[in-house]
């Protein structure tokens, strides 16, 4: 690395930021990651990291000034001033993370392996709490109201749900935050250079699949296999470079396999039970559900003109409309019924702006990392409601815009990790 340096204040100020995610919405309004985010960013002024950029910092930049623009735009058609000015407080402090992360990782070392890293511990900081959740049924007092949730498996067997959401208050906002973290997981298996660390990481990747299975998340699920299955390909088409590579990424395949099929097998009724659970019961957001949200959706949408519903209006003006589920429980519908058309746009055009960045990068891994994300996000973002008022999809945003920028000066760095 550069001068010989591992990591600097930088790199670990990164980390730290992201594994402050494992905190979910423990206290509420002032969660860790809001209460440190102004602290952390007079560090970074004070560091004289915070620099104005040019290039694919601009169109960031225009994101987040139209985001603001029209947020304060709206409040003259806004429904609810109350939460409107709430959802503005946060904003400001979410755009500080998402800003911070980004310029942090203008001087760190390795931001890339450092925001891979920081996705690692906060997922890692959870899993004790999950899989006490699992085995022995006991929650966290945020999730004590999800705890009594009972599940109808059909012919009168009636049970109470077992799941985990750890530190979220729910399942579907940690499934969220794991099938966010899992590209970067399987960044830190290719960046691993000793053993014992990607076997690790690769238990930890194993983990969270059994978390999202026994949560019956079917967007989760997907996700979930969506990216793994690409991961894997990915590595055996990197794999087979060098001498002994090609018998290596045939045992990494062969591996996962068996440890799947092993899993499933000695789990087979418990698994079963959790997805006809899943499959038979009554659901917050069934599929009749999501057809009238997106319904109602379009309506609001139409009836706005096209510019939004304003800030802070989703709930009240989805009440109006007589609406049974008042969020749309969609990232992007969200966005679109909330600020319109034109915000709507502006975001769609960031993240292929964040893509084709990527594809200029020499390192393949990193190239992995941004398109596993991005593809992912329309089925991770069907799986909950109110992202866009919660951290998680800040850092996210900012942890892929990290390594699709930041990976062109890496000259296929990780990739030598694997050679």
């Amino acid at each position: 690395m550069q001068n010989n340096i591992r990591y600097n204040k930088f790199d670990y100020a990164i980390v730290l930021m992201l594994s402050l995610l494992s905190f979910g919405n423990l206290g509420g309004a002032a969660i860790p990651l809001r209460v440190i985010a102004i602290p952390f960013f007079l560090f970074l002024i004070l560091s004289s990291a915070v620099r104005s950029k040019k290039g694919a910092f601009a169109d960031l930049y225009f994101f987040l000034f139209a985001f603001f623009f029209w947020m304060v735009l709206s409040l003259m058609w806004a429904i609810d001033y109350g939460e409107a000015i709430k959802e503005v407080v946060y904003f400001i402090i979410h755009a500080v993370i998402l800003l911070g992360i980004v310029y942090a990782a203008g001087k760190a070392v390795d931001p890339i392996k450092s925001v891979c890293l920081g996705w690692m511990m906060a997922v890692v900081l959870t899993i004790p709490i999950a899989i006490t959740e699992l085995v022995l049924d006991r929650h966290l007092s945020i999730s004590l109201v999800e705890a009594d949730t009972m599940v109808n498996y059909g012919e009168g067997l009636i049970a109470q749900k077992t799941f985990a959401s750890a530190t979220f208050g729910n399942w579907n906002a940690y499934v969220v935050f794991l099938c966010f973290s899992l590209p970067f997981l399987i960044g830190c298996v290719y960046q691993s250079r000793k053993g014992i660390f990607k076997i690790a990481s690769m238990v930890v990747i194993a983990t969270v699949g059994v978390i999202i299975f026994v949560n019956a998340s079917r967007g989760g699920t997907i996700a979930f296999l969506l990216i793994s299955i690409f991961g894997i390909f990915n590595h055996m088409r990197l794999g087979g470079r060098g001498r002994g590579r090609g018998r290596g990424k045939w045992v990494s395949l062969i591996s996962v396999i068996l440890i799947a099929v092993g899993f499933f097998w000695f789990n087979y009724e418990f698994l079963t039970f959790q997805l006809l659970a899943r499959l038979t019961s009554a659901s917050l957001v069934g599929d009749d559900d999501r057809s009238s949200l997106f319904v109602d959706s379009i309506n609001l949408l139409d009836a706005s003109h096209f510019v939004g519903v304003g800030v802070g209006s989703l709930v009240a003006s989805y009440a109006r409309l007589g609406s049974v589920v008042l969020l749309p429980h969609n990232v992007f519908m969200e966005l679109l019924v909330q600020y319109g058309v034109i915000l709507f746009i502006i975001f769609v055009h960031l993240l292929f702006r964040m893509y084709f960045l990527s594809r200029r990068s020499s390192d393949p891994i990193s190239k992995f990392i941004v398109l596993s994300a991005l593809i992912s996000l329309p089925v991770v973002g069907v799986v909950n409601s109110g992202y866009w008022l919660s951290p998680l999809i800040w850092c996210y945003l900012a942890s892929i815009f990290v390594i699709s920028f930041y990976s062109r000066r890496e000259q296929g760095s990780i990739f030598h990790v694997i050679e």
